[in-house]
């Protein structure tokens, strides 16, 4: 890998989109429509998100902004004194923590108790490296501007995946995505950048809406956003991303996706939910459409009306006509949480097609 590559691309300039602003100005009576799980519920609850909603009139765009970024996932830009990845000090630092992990990883661990996203970059880096993927991911960054992360590891990988899977299938095609639970929407920008979106959506939280296009508007300012209402006639259009809250799932009325993404986030859902999501796939994704989910095991994840129940991926209501092409573990997951005396919780990855006669 060459760390010395000169690049000489500017930073982003962000700015609140006006369709994202009209949107938040309506999340109040979407909230109040919708109850998150309880993980969910503290997740949102330790943001400036709700303090935002209740006077989203009384505030500058840059509380706004500031509002948003809270919800937090998104990317980071770099420096303009920095515009290369590889050079930027939280890569570089990892990047020489990975050559000394395997003499020293005891003693490191225990060093580095405070300073667990370091860490947890680090052995990301070192990951891709032996995967033969680590040149590629600074390619990325170079051309996304952006600086490196564990978070951005991890969302480069699953699109190279389902570049990989695209390549073998449907060569020289891009798809109408659909991804349940987006975070920031980071996923989006790398498939984007790989040459595979006709068009995406999204279906999450009303709040975690607002960090997705925030995300999308800032990296993908060509794109069309549309927020999808009570009474709104989906149609998924080129360069169009489409933002719809899980209250209004009845607006995917049609057979439209050809490729359905979850990553992480069926894992902390009631059950409930995920089994109205599994639906919802089955009834909106296209005859031989992609289904493809990475989740770990939670054993006992408490749901609202006090119960816990086991939430295993290997559990999930897959239907028995899917054309299965990959169904094991996610090692990406199983290497970065093992580690001496530790037993990662199982992390699964499911690949497959959805069966035209289901």
């Amino acid at each position: 890998m060459n760390l010395q590559t000169p690049n000489t691309l500017a930073p982003h300039n962000k700015y609140l989109h006006p369709k994202l602003k009209r949107y938040m100005e309506s999340l109040g009576d979407l909230v109040a429509a919708y109850q998150p799980s309880l993980f969910w519920e503290r997740e949102l609850g330790n943001s400036l998100i709700s303090g935002l909603i209740q006077d989203i009139h009384g505030k500058t765009e840059q509380e706004i902004v500031e509002g948003i970024c809270s919800l937090r996932y998104g990317f980071t830009d770099l420096p303009d004194d920095c515009p290369q990845p590889d050079r930027q000090e939280a890569f570089q630092q990892a990047w020489q923590l990975w050559h000394t992990l395997d003499q020293k990883q005891k003693a490191i661990r225990k060093e580095l108790k405070q300073d667990a996203n370091l860490l947890e970059h680090a052995q990301g880096l070192r990951f891709l490296d032996r995967q033969g993927l680590l040149e590629d991911y600074v390619n990325a960054l170079a051309k996304l501007k952006i600086t490196s992360s564990f978070s951005n590891i991890r969302h480069f990988y699953y699109a190279r995946l389902i570049q990989q899977i695209s390549n073998e299938r449907w060569p020289g095609q891009t798809h109408d995505f659909l991804e349940i639970g987006a975070g920031a929407g980071n996923l989006a920008i790398f498939l984007e950048n790989f040459g595979l979106v006709q068009s995406y959506t999204i279906v999450d939280l009303p709040e975690m809406l607002v960090n997705a296009a925030y995300t999308i508007t800032n990296y993908l300012p060509e794109y069309d956003i549309r927020f999808c209402a009570e009474n709104y006639e989906f149609t998924p259009v080129k360069q169009t991303a489409s933002f719809i809250p899980a209250s209004h799932l009845h607006v995917l009325n049609g057979s439209f996706f050809s490729i359905a993404l979850n990553f992480n986030s069926f894992m902390e859902m009631d059950k409930q939910a995920i089994d109205g999501y599994f639906d919802l796939i089955y009834r909106c994704c296209k005859p031989e459409s992609l289904f493809l989910n990475v989740n770990r095991r939670q054993r006992a994840l408490p749901q609202r009306d006090g119960t816990s129940f086991d939430n295993n991926p290997l559990l999930y209501p897959y239907r028995t006509t899917d054309q299965v092409l990959r169904w094991e573990e996610d090692i990406l997951q199983q290497v970065m949480r093992s580690g001496y005396g530790v037993v990662p919780s199982l992390a699964v990855i499911r690949a497959a097609l959805i069966s035209p006669d289901a």
